[in-house]
């Protein structure tokens, strides 16, 4: 298990890899505070800077990926081709059909992107026996809000809040993970649990992979 400091101090975005997938995963969700400092605004319903981010579509959380591989001068994975198509979706079974049918090179890419959501359940963990309380912000703890990440017991990947809290945005316009406002029983359904939505809400955020290179970069300030 490799951790990569990516911010430095308050801002830090820190990744753990996942070396039988071949990919950085970052161990928070994205918060508010990170962002603002790449995006320049936040919309989030719940606010807070350190609370995950949320209330913003798919298209927006692929802008925030190509932005922040442009600021460690890496090639961003999304074109604005495909992004824009996104921006554009609405409700018809077809347009969306012909998205989810639009090829993305993630195999070769070298930026940060969604991951898809069988890289989710990789690094989903919690194989172990868990208290649901202990590792999750769901409908028994939340008071029906979002709370600041990394505040559960993280899985044994290092990574936190991959149940409850938000809904994460994955490849494909589906999100995982369950949110604050959900009722959870055991780690079967919730692996199961998906939805499929284009719109934004105050339930769903995200988190970004990469794959990894053997160099192991030090510290990346803006």
């Amino acid at each position: 298990m490799c951790f990569l400091s990516i911010f430095k101090k308050n801002n830090t975005l820190e990744t753990v890899e996942i070396k039988e997938k071949g990919i950085e995963v970052s161990k928070q969700l994205i918060t508010q505070k990170i962002w603002y400092k790449i995006m320049k605004y936040n919309n989030s319903f719940h606010k807070g800077e350190n609370r995950p981010v949320e209330n913003i579509t798919y298209a927006e959380a692929l802008k925030f990926c190509n932005l922040l591989s442009k600021k460690e001068n890496l090639m961003p994975v999304y074109s604005e081709e495909y992004i824009k198509k996104w921006e554009k979706a609405n409700n018809s079974n077809n347009l969306i059909v012909n998205l989810l049918n639009s090829s993305v090179d993630i195999k070769n890419s070298e930026g940060y992107r969604l991951p898809t959501e069988e890289e989710w359940l990789s690094f989903l963990g919690y194989t172990d026996f868990f208290e649901i309380e202990d590792i999750s912000w769901n409908a028994k703890n939340s008071n029906n809000e979002t709370h600041e990440v990394g505040q559960k017991n993280a899985n044994e990947f290092g990574i936190f809040d991959m149940i409850g809290n938000v809904w994460e945005w994955c490849d494909c316009m589906i999100a995982k993970g369950h949110c604050y406002s959900d009722y959870l029983t055991n780690i079967e359904e919730i692996r199961e649990a998906k939805i499929e939505e284009i719109k934004n809400s105050s339930k769903i955020g995200f988190r970004v992979v990469k794959n990894f290179k053997l160099k192991v970069y030090d510290e990346y300030i803006f």
